[in-house]
């Protein structure tokens, strides 16, 4: 296929109704949320996989990423798939606190056989799932700024409207 023939496949408009309105994507940004998707949110891996070229593949799924009509498309799915598959946040947290519980070794006294399977292992893998779930790993982001006072406010209030809205937009 020619550049010319990939490019007007690309200007097509694929349109879906989101909690926000109608969003409007082009075929490989809608490809990318897709994929984005289906390989466990892998963001360099979606952009390869939809067509995007080059060195910078990861930068330009963040810069996807932060496009409002693309949140609100990959929310829009999510939210497809939990109903579907009743497969919620909620259930997963659930389903490991199960596991990690059933593979703890008890307090029982050593003469008493247990009526479960210990395994520590798989214990410990549970509880690390469940951490990265919640956000126990996350890195801390913290800035600071020193304010003289000849320094125009306006400048560090854009500073700070920056960093919130990059926190935000952080998946």
């Amino acid at each position: 296929m020619g550049d010319q023939q990939k490019k007007a496949i690309d200007t097509q408009i694929i349109q879906a109704e989101t909690e926000i309105g109608t969003v409007s994507l082009r075929p490989r940004v809608f490809r990318f949320c897709e994929e984005y998707l289906n390989n466990g949110y892998n963001v360099r891996q979606a952009t390869i996989a939809a067509g995007y070229k080059g060195n910078s593949t990861r930068v330009n799924g963040y810069q996807l990423l932060k496009k409002p009509e693309v949140r609100a498309y990959i929310e829009m799915r999510l939210r497809e798939l939990n109903e579907v598959t009743k497969v919620t946040f909620d259930w997963k947290l659930q389903k490991l606190r199960q596991t990690a519980r059933k593979c703890m070794p008890d307090e029982t006294p050593h003469d008493i056989v247990p009526l479960k399977s210990t395994n520590p292992a798989a214990a410990v893998s549970a509880i690390a799932e469940m951490n990265k779930m919640t956000g126990a790993y996350a890195p801390i982001k913290s800035v600071t700024v020193n304010i003289n006072s000849d320094q125009d406010l306006g400048v560090t209030k854009k500073l700070a409207d920056m960093l919130l809205e990059q926190k935000e937009c952080d998946y």
